[in-house]
């Protein structure tokens, strides 16, 4: 999970990208209003708490941003497409509307692509392995199984073709 919200390469899925907007972007404008009204309040005790609360908005900011930009980027890689494709967020009206349906609603690529394999493949790659190491254990079982069956069959039909 941290590595989809801090890493810029490898490939995200739709949920993890709407959870790293929806926790952001929350939670700046809580942190950004409260300085506002600090800041639109007339009394000192306000004052002090809202630059305090600025302060926190601007210390919060440059990480909330690097977040956005690194869960885009492997949103776009998981579309295949390269995170350049970031910078249309910056077109006026369309470039934010044509990111936000591009990464939150279109699906990303079957199968992997040239940035990875797709997210969630190494838990289904975890999950295959154990399934077949378990096969692995009962080989012996299907195989007696196996014989029993071949026996059987060659024995009914030899009496079939002797009578």
């Amino acid at each position: 999970m941290l590595s989809g919200l801090f890493g810029l390469n490898g490939r995200i899925g739709r949920g993890t990208w709407w959870l790293g907007h929806l926790i952001l972007v929350p939670l700046m404008i809580f942190v950004f209003v409260t300085a506002a009204a600090g800041v639109a309040a007339k009394s000192t005790a306000l004052m002090s708490l809202a630059s305090l609360s600025m302060f926190i908005f601007l210390v919060a900011l440059i990480p909330c941003c690097y977040i956005s930009v690194a869960t885009t980027i492997q949103r776009f890689h998981d579309r295949g497409k390269a995170g350049w494709w970031f910078w249309i967020s910056f077109v006026p009206i369309i470039g934010p509307l044509w990111l936000w349906i591009e990464c939150g609603f279109c699906s990303g690529d079957e199968g992997d692509n040239e940035y990875g394999p797709p997210p969630g493949a190494g838990r289904r790659m975890a999950s295959l392995k154990s399934e077949v190491s378990g096969m692995a254990g009962s080989s012996r079982v299907l195989a007696k199984l196996d014989d029993d069956y071949l026996a059987n069959y060659a024995k009914n039909m030899a009496t079939q073709q002797a009578t």
